[in-house]
């Protein structure tokens, strides 16, 4: 299939966020967009990636992204083939290089991969004459989240720039994090990270090694007391406590983190009016968040989900028309 000269893209894989530019984000929201409207209209989709081969290749459990990637996929025309590494050749020791070869010999158009280590997603790109797209590696990065968070923001704000984030939780693990933080801030977002000094660190690793600090970072504050974090904030953003990626135990306990950082109705009476919540899931009831708070008006769990399938089909049909 021809290159789409209407859609502006220039990339073969999606690997995180930091090699986009914003008229590229502009580009996959208003695509985005578009298929929002429709989905909502009950129209017929056309089917743009017809017959196309996509790949869910998942190390790691997955219900939002693996789900919405697949339906996205689906909604467009594409086969779409699930792989999970406990039913797959990997328990026989097949390596992530062999298996993205051998996905390649399968008319492979695109594969979709989460790998709980850091840089697996660069790694397969670089041995496939596939597109990959990174639906989270390690604690590096998850560009579709991070892209589907900003998105759902975009549609209450219509512009980010100068709105108060406060991200609260597990910052040092969090793949979702530092997308988040590289995109939020690239839109004019300020953000404030909270949460214990042990899980927000000084720096973060970047694809070339390279680490910088926070403070290079002209719109982010670090502030460990959840009282003054979200006091003036436009959105808290909780994160999901990563106790598979916490090696050592940074905290006595999940009670005990609930205690000083768990958003509560008590909160939300604290903060702005109109203050938004938001988390990627999955969401851990009486951690992150209190049942009430997950369930409350100010809530944009379910449009995040929501918004995930639409964000997804952007990018599918981008990396696939354009590539």
């Amino acid at each position: 299939m021809s290159k789409n000269k209407n859609l502006k893209w220039n990339h073969k894989h999606l690997l995180d966020v930091d090699s986009l530019t914003n008229f590229e984000y502009s580009t996959i929201f208003n695509l985005a967009d578009k298929y929002n409207k429709i989905l909502n209209s009950k129209k017929n989709i056309k089917k743009t990636l017809n017959n196309v081969n996509i790949f869910n290749l998942f190390y790691e459990p997955s219900t939002r992204t693996r789900a919405s990637f697949e339906l996205a996929g689906k909604l467009l025309g594409a086969n779409v083939i699930n792989i999970a590494s406990n039913i797959s050749a990997t328990q026989k020791g097949e390596s992530l290089v062999n298996t993205v070869k051998t996905i390649n010999a399968m008319y492979s158009d695109i594969i979709i991969l989460r790998h709980q280590d850091s840089g697996a997603a660069y790694l397969a790109s670089q041995n496939t004459n596939t597109s990959v797209i990174n639906a989270g590696d390690g604690s590096h990065a998850h560009p579709t989240q991070a892209l589907t968070d900003s998105y759902t923001l975009l549609k209450k704000f219509n512009s980010l720039k100068n709105i108060k984030i406060t991200m609260v939780g597990d910052i040092k693990h969090s793949r979702v994090a530092r997308s988040n933080i590289i995109l939020l801030t690239k839109l004019g977002a300020k953000i404030t990270l909270c949460g214990p000094k042990v899980l927000i660190p000084k720096s973060f690793g970047s694809k070339s090694g390279e680490k910088p600090n926070w403070l290079n970072f002209k719109n982010i504050n670090i502030e460990h007391n959840l009282k003054k974090a979200i006091k003036d904030t436009d959105v808290i953003m909780a994160l999901r406590m990563q106790t598979e990626r916490q090696h050592s135990k940074n905290i006595p306990s999940l009670s005990e983190y609930a205690k000083k950082y768990q958003i509560t109705n008590h909160h939300l009476s604290t903060v702005k009016k109109n203050c938004l919540l938001m988390h990627p899931g999955p969401v851990n009831e009486g951690v992150e968040i209190s049942k009430e708070v997950a369930e409350s008006s100010l809530s944009q769990i379910e449009e995040q989900v929501s918004n995930g399938v639409v964000i997804r089909m952007a990018i599918l049909e981008l990396i696939y028309l354009n590539k």
